[in-house]
Parts: C-alpha cells; sequence; structure tokens
C-alpha cells in the first residue's frame, strides 16, 4: 500500500504520435539522402531497394502496433542514411580528384608531346597537332586524350626506329628480346611529378566543397588556385599557400555547418506537417534563408520551428494524458463533471470525489508543463473523522492499481517515479466555498494540515 505518488504517463496516442513523426523524418532522410548520392553517381538501385525494404518493414510495424520499435528504429535508420551520405560524398570527392589528376595530365602530357613532336618530326601530321592542342586545353574529353597521346607516341617511337641504321635496329632488337614495349600508362606513370600536398588538400576541399552545392565558392578557390601557380616567388609561393589552405577549411566548416542546418530544418518540417502545425509562413522564411545560405537566420528558424514542435507535441500529449486519467477515474465510479479537464489546464489540479467516499477525494495535480502527474487522496473538510483518513487512503491505494491496469488495457503506461506509504503523511484538507459545487471553474483550496 502506498500513499502520495509521482506518476509519468504515456498514452498510447502519444506513442503512435511519436511513431507518425518519425515516419515522416524517415521519409523526408531517404528522399534526401536519395537525391544527393544519386546526383553523385554513388547509388545503385541496390541499395534503393534495401532501404526502401526497411522503411517498409517500419510501416508495417506501424500497422501492427508497434510503436515504440518504430520509433527507435526510425532514428537509427535515419542516423544510417547520414553517415552514408557523408561517405558517398567523400566517395564522390576521390573520385572527382582522380578525374581531375586525368584531366591535368593530359593537358599536361599533350602540350609536351606538341613540343617533342615539332623538335623530332619536321613534317609532323599538322591533324594531329591539333587535336592534341585542343587536348592541352581542356577541350576533348580524358578518353579521346588518350588515343591521341597513343598515336603521337607510336609515331615518335617509328620516327626514332627509321633513324637507326640495319645494325643498330639488329642490337636494339637482340637487346629488347623478351621485353615487351613501354605502354602508355607506363609511360604517363614516367612522367608524374611531385605535388605539394596542401595545393591536394586544397582541390579535395575545394572538390567537396562544389558537391555540396557551393559551386561559386568553389570557383573562387580554383581562382586563387590559378593565381597561385602563377607566383614565381618561393617564399611569397608558400605563404599564400598555407593562407589558402586555412580559408579553404574555414570556408567547409562553414558550408558543412549551413548544410547541417538545412538538414535539420528539412527533418523538422516533416515532423511539423506530421504533428499538423501550421507552417505556411515559416515555410516561406525557410526558403528564403535556404537560397541565401544564410547561417544565422537558419539558427533562428530551426529554433523557432522547434519551439513550435515542442509546444504542440506537449499541448497534445498533455491532452492525452488529461484524458486517459479522466476515462479511468469515471470507469471506477469517480465524479467527472464536464469542464474539469479545461480546469486541469488553467490550474493544475482536480479533485473527485466518489460517492460511497463521502468527505474525501482524489487530487490530480501537474501535467501541464511536464509529463508527469501528482496524484493523492484528500479530505475534504477539516471537520471529518480523522480515523477515517488511512480508510480513505487504502481505498484510493487499490482504485489507483485498478486505474493502473485500465491504462495498460487502453495501450498507455502508468509508471510511478515516487511514491509515499500510506499514513506517512497527514491527508492534505481542500476546503471549498460550496462544499456541493465540485464543477467550479477556480479552485482555490485552503490548505490545512492534519494536528498530528
Amino acid at each position: 500500500m502506498s500513499g502520495p505518488k509521482v506518476v509519468k504517463v504515456f498514452t498510447k496516442e502519444e506513442q503512435i504520435s511519436m511513431a507518425q513523426s518519425s515516419l515522416a523524418r524517415l521519409d523526408k532522410a531517404l528522399e534526401t539522402w536519395e537525391t544527393k548520392c544519386s546526383k553523385w553517381n554513388q547509388l545503385s538501385d541496390h541499395e534503393i531497394q534495401k532501404v526502401l525494404a526497411r522503411r517498409d518493414a517500419l510501416k508495417a510495424d506501424y500497422r501492427a502496433g508497434n510503436f515504440s520499435s518504430v520509433f527507435e528504429k526510425g532514428a537509427l535508420e535515419i542516423d544510417f542514411l547520414k553517415s552514408d551520405t557523408v561517405l558517398k560524398r567523400q566517395a564522390a570527392v576521390e573520385s572527382s580528384m582522380r578525374e581531375r589528376a586525368q584531366v591535368s595530365s593530359g593537358r599536361e602530357n599533350a602540350a609536351f608531346l606538341i613540343k617533342v613532336l615539332k623538335e623530332k618530326i619536321a613534317d609532323a601530321d599538322s591533324a594531329l597537332l591539333q587535336s592534341l592542342d585542343r587536348a592541352a586545353s581542356g577541350q576533348l574529353p580524358n578518353h579521346q586524350v588518350d588515343q591521341l597521346l597513343a598515336q603521337a607516341l607510336a609515331l615518335l617511337t617509328k620516327q626514332k626506329t627509321a633513324t637507326l641504321s640495319a645494325a643498330q635496329r639488329e642490337q636494339a632488337n637482340r637487346l629488347s628480346l623478351g621485353q615487351t614495349a613501354q605502354t602508355l600508362e607506363q609511360w604517363k606513370a614516367s612522367r608524374l611529378h611531385f605535388i605539394d600536398p596542401r595545393i591536394e588538400s586544397i582541390q579535395r576541399i575545394s572538390a567537396e566543397i562544389a558537391l555540396l552545392g557551393y559551386t561559386d565558392d568553389a570557383a573562387a578557390i580554383e581562382t586563387r588556385l590559378r593565381s597561385l601557380s602563377e607566383q614565381i616567388n618561393e617564399n611569397q609561393h608558400g605563404l599564400w599557400t598555407d593562407s589558402l589552405l586555412l580559408d579553404t577549411r574555414a570556408l567547409k566548416d562553414r558550408c558543412l555547418e549551413i548544410e547541417h542546418l538545412k538538414s535539420m530544418i528539412t527533418l523538422l518540417t516533416a515532423e511539423l506537417i506530421a504533428t499538423e502545425v501550421d507552417t505556411v509562413g515559416w515555410l516561406k522564411s525557410i526558403d528564403d534563408a535556404f537560397d541565401g545560405n544564410n547561417k544565422e537566420a537558419l539558427q533562428t528558424l530551426l529554433a523557432q520551428g522547434q519551439f513550435a514542435l515542442n509546444a504542440a507535441v506537449q499541448a497534445r500529449a498533455a491532452h492525452a494524458r488529461r484524458k486517459a486519467i479522466l476515462h479511468g477515474l469515471t470507469q471506477l465510479g469517480y465524479t467527472v463533471r464536464e469542464g474539469m479537464s479545461t480546469s486541469l489546464v488553467a490550474d493544475g489540479r482536480l479533485i473527485f470525489q466518489k460517492a460511497d467516499l463521502p468527505g474525501y477525494g482524489v487530487e490530480v495535480a501537474g501535467g501541464t508543463a511536464n509529463d508527469r502527474l501528482q496524484v493523492r487522496a484528500v479530505a475534504l473538510s477539516s471537520s471529518r473523522d480523522t480515523t477515517r483518513d488511512i480508510d480513505a487512503e487504502t481505498i484510493w491505494c487499490q482504485d489507483f492499481t485498478k486505474l493502473r491496469s485500465a491504462l495498460k488495457a487502453n495501450g498507455d503506461e502508468l509508471t510511478i517515479e515516487k511514491m509515499l506509504p500510506v499514513g506517512a503523511v497527514p491527508l492534505q484538507v481542500v476546503e471549498f466555498e460550496n462544499q456541493t459545487d465540485l464543477k467550479k471553474s477556480k479552485i482555490e483550496p485552503t490548505i490545512q494540515k492534519r494536528q498530528p
């Protein structure tokens, strides 16, 4: 047996709402993941089907009433999509770097072969030279550049062999017996030169910034890189390189912060819509902030949206808890008059009376600002037979057990966080101006404690 209690009520309605919000966030996270990763060419149909299958399984859990499972697994799936997006972005950056290196080396090798062909072959094929010139200026795709490089190398090899005497050719054949000719890839590898790791870092970060969608910022970095390559003074070159690397890292951090804020706002929007919060004006502000990449505006909007969501969730949850408690007490025979639910919101407490227990009632307090309620038996008159107080508390304790079972049967959870034994503290007395009028909306009790 126990007396006054602090309890926490978690209703089925709250569980459903949380599961719905989780599914709404997951759908939006999945959409964002698929859009970004597909744009980076880092997503296969098989991966998409696997994620969709897990999402559909969660929806099946929801239909089966496994609401807590939906909420927990939905959060884990969203975390996976976020981390997978980062991994795929890094893979896209590496792919971009490889392509960039191929383009750069192709242009350099084409320019080199133009010079060699002109030096070694007086009547070099003009069409080949023109094509190599286009390759050197970056006008051709990589596979065409490689074809031209192979053609030029073959021409140079043929020209070199033609200049040898018969004896020299015979000796060259003997020396090369059992050896293969140098391939294009081997030749390209032999021409690789040292790249400053700072420059490589700047290029990698620039590629990532571009993938994030900040193409103007990435272009500005590339412009500074080109200016850097024209700097002859070694000391100045080093200082400018360090400065550009620091600026580029800071820019990446800023872009990632903005993208994180956008991601949080996007998921929050889905949750607000699922919670049926009016977001029309807020969404217009979001569009403006997204377009301007304004970090401060995004932070403000996120805080506003989170506040609106918390208020809506709290209000709905409080209403659901009141509804569950009032329904349970009604089933147990307590007098629950119309308007009492509203009184609990306004005054933070309600007094319920049972017909077969005159002079006593049950006080339910709290539940407006948090999910905790205080429930206890109270006396309705100071001029009573105080020897009945223990009996009144005992009866309420038995009814509380029944209330808890009734809530559980409806899918609600009631947990006890704190309780005192029966008789541990004197019953508080709640006196009303009109003892029979328990419907008064303004409840201002005079609290008296029983004398020991």
